[in-house]
């Protein structure tokens, strides 16, 4: 029903423009020679083999590989392969929650922030550094979990594992049954909110994304998107903007709110007047230090700009705000960025995890959490937090979760998903492991220099 639901829209369109097209290409002129006009009839079948081609190619990869093919065979590919899944697929239905909350909930408020594209180690906690020295001057403002790892490393499956808290033992099974989070809110008396900051992004802002479908959206009390004129460089401070509006209402409220963060280009994300960092990837060739310079840009503008000031902005008295990343980056330009299949790369995992609160009680029990977890926590353990913030009891949600991040995570080694997580294409998961314990940082960035002036006007530090 995800799947179906989700790629419908583009189901239909890729067949009637596939229809269209290959009934034009067949109407070929009459030969007079019969044997040149069977050939040519034959060649009516043409466009049909870039689609089986690139339908292979999705099937042996699980779902994947087909970014960067021909645009007019590639919906067409994805649609049939998804058709035929889905028609030989059995759809469970998706369980109500059947558990109880407490009367009393540690706040009244709660808010997932996911960022897009962002990784953990371009986020600098040294206090005076050039890269995001606003965010580590407030950083008694944060509890920090580390170096994260990703549920996976596309935004949509990434984003499915944290709104429908699958378990690790069992993704493709849970991950369709489970109640998503929001049927846990409403159930616990949260008003519940959907903020799409990338929206915009599309050609239809109303368009659901991340495998997000119309019964799951029936549990959001309001869903804000963003039309397609609103800058790129805006769309952060407008999430930001309607986050702290739903925070000083009166009703308890759950607030999940995807960031438009790092996306590429990098350089279309922050004005151009704000790049700290030269030479970027849009006034010069593709090099690394360019790339480099438009992603820590990026950061700068969109990170720590906004996150650095959310105690000043927000009242967190009565709230918690939980900060992540759907994915991360792998910046060199000879492999995928994110959303790799197979053999996926660390840094397309490596994620942020903060905690933000004013409840001083509930800021003991994420230091806790953060000091067992220090480099050792993923997505997995969101769900079963928010859930367990919504007031439910940690022994009921876990005959259905994975521990939340209060506790010790107890995996041996943290791994994290590349592909399919739906069991539609392969009943098992891509598993990639991930040492959160050492640098994933490319030596370009240790020995990067800014070479822009900072806002007060002196030049930036650097660090080797």
């Amino acid at each position: 029903a995800i799947a179906v639901d989700f790629y419908r829209d583009a189901g239909i369109w890729s067949a009637v423009i596939f229809t269209a097209c290959f009934g034009l290409i067949t109407l070929v002129p009459v030969a007079r020679n019969r044997t040149l006009n069977t050939i040519l009839k034959w060649f009516g079948w043409a466009p049909a083999v870039p689609v089986l081609l690139i339908a292979a190619i999705v099937m042996l990869k699980s779902g994947g590989g087909s970014q960067g093919m021909p645009g007019q065979f590639q919906p067409m590919a994805v649609a049939a392969v998804a058709g035929v899944k889905l028609a030989t697929e059995d759809n469970p239905p998706r369980r109500h929650v059947g558990i109880k909350p407490g009367g009393t909930k540690p706040v009244s408020s709660i808010v997932l922030l996911v960022d897009e594209s962002l990784r953990a180690d371009y986020l600098d906690w040294t206090p005076g550094n050039p890269y995001t020295p606003k965010l580590a001057a407030n950083r008694d403002r944060f509890i920090n979990f580390g170096q994260a790892a990703s549920g996976g490393t596309c935004s949509s499956y990434s984003n499915a594992i944290l709104r429908m808290g699958p378990m690790r033992k069992d993704i493709p099974g849970t991950i369709r049954t489970n109640p998503t989070i929001w049927q846990y809110a409403k159930k616990a008396g949260f008003r519940t909110v959907y903020i799409d900051g990338q929206s915009g992004r599309i050609k239809d802002p109303s368009k659901l994304q991340n495998f997000m479908t119309t019964d799951e959206a029936r549990f959001i009390d309001r869903h804000v998107t963003f039309a397609s004129d609103v800058p790129t460089t805006e769309l952060d401070d407008r999430v930001h903007a309607i986050i702290k509006e739903e925070l000083t209402g009166e009703q308890m409220v759950f607030i999940y709110a995807n960031r438009e963060g790092a996306h590429f280009p990098y350089d279309k994300n922050y004005p151009a007047a704000k790049a700290r960092f030269k030479p970027v990837m849009s006034e010069t060739d593709n090099s690394m230090e360019a790339r480099i310079n438009s992603y820590r840009n990026v950061v700068s503008w969109s990170v720590d700009r906004l996150l650095s000031r959310l105690h000043l902005d927000l009242d967190l008295t009565d709230a918690a705000v939980i900060y992540t990343s759907d994915h991360g980056q792998n910046l060199p330009d000879d492999v995928m960025t994110h959303c790799s299949t197979v053999n996926a790369h660390p840094r397309e995992a490596l994620v942020p995890l903060l905690a933000m609160t004013g409840n001083e009680s509930l800021k003991a029990r994420f230091a806790k959490g953060a000091e067992l977890n220090w480099n050792k926590a993923s997505h997995f353990a969101i769900a079963a937090t928010l859930i367990e913030l919504m007031g439910y009891a940690p022994e009921d949600i876990s005959r259905h979760h994975d521990p939340s991040l209060f506790v010790a995570s107890g995996e041996p080694v943290q791994r994290f998903t590349s592909g399919d997580v739906f069991g539609i294409f392969s009943k098992k998961v891509t598993w990639n492991s991930i040492n959160l314990n050492v640098s994933h940082l490319e030596p370009e960035a240790i020995d990067s220099v800014a070479i822009t002036e900072n806002e007060s006007g002196a030049k930036p530090k650097t660090t080797r």
